[in-house]
């Protein structure tokens, strides 16, 4: 089904990427993709299958963790009255003084992060969190300029592919680590917030001694 080169090499090129399919009519086109993953070009087809049913903008929930939120947040831990989860553990009940404990907590937590509905439509879905709206333009650009070297492999055009390819994986990592960095952030204050209380109520009274 592919009848056009797939691998390019200085001034050569070579057709050694194929598909092979026994229902032939049903293929509507194929393709071969600019894509820089490998030293081989991609290729796919399109089949006439049945088609998908089309849906519309998915819905989803989500919770809107901030600076702002989390000093909310340890606002309201303050306020809980714990005396309850106390009285339990004077009983030696670790498993209801444990309930009692999340369930406060839990409150608090929906109160100061509570679960938003949004809608996700296709147009504005990255398949990547840390993705932009910028870097997914300076991807299309790489692709673009790998494109251009393929069809004429010059030396400038070579020259600007690398180039701006190289400048593109920089800013691609940055902006991943810093995405995953503010994510940790997030996730270390909550376990930090949660392990200072379970160390509070889980701590043995110091009894003074006679």
């Amino acid at each position: 089904m592919i009848t056009s080169p797939t691998r390019f090499a200085g001034r050569t090129a070579t057709l050694i990427d194929n598909i092979f399919t026994n229902a032939p009519t049903q293929v509507t086109s194929a393709i071969i993709l600019s894509a820089d993953i490998s030293d081989h070009l991609p290729v796919l087809i399109h089949l006439d299958l049945t088609p998908l049913t089309k849906t519309g903008p998915t819905t989803y929930f989500s919770r809107n963790i901030n600076d702002s939120s989390m000093e909310h947040f340890k606002i309201l831990l303050t306020e809980i009255d714990w005396s309850s989860v106390l009285d339990i553990c004077k009983q030696n009940d670790p498993s209801a003084a444990y309930d009692t404990f999340v369930g406060l907590f839990k409150v608090a937590y929906d109160k100061a992060f509570p679960l938003l509905q949004c809608t996700r439509h296709k147009r504005n879905f990255f398949k990547q969190p840390w993705m932009t709206t910028g870097l997914l333009k300076s991807c299309r650009t790489k692709s673009k300029l790998y494109l251009k070297m393929l069809k004429h492999p010059t030396a400038t055009n070579k020259e600007n592919y690398v180039k701006y390819r190289n400048k593109f994986k920089l800013l691609r990592i940055k902006t991943e680590r810093i995405y995953y960095a503010s994510e940790f952030k997030n996730i270390r204050a909550t376990l930090s917030i949660l392990g200072k209380l379970l160390d509070l109520f889980l701590t043995p009274p110091v009894t003074a001694r006679k």
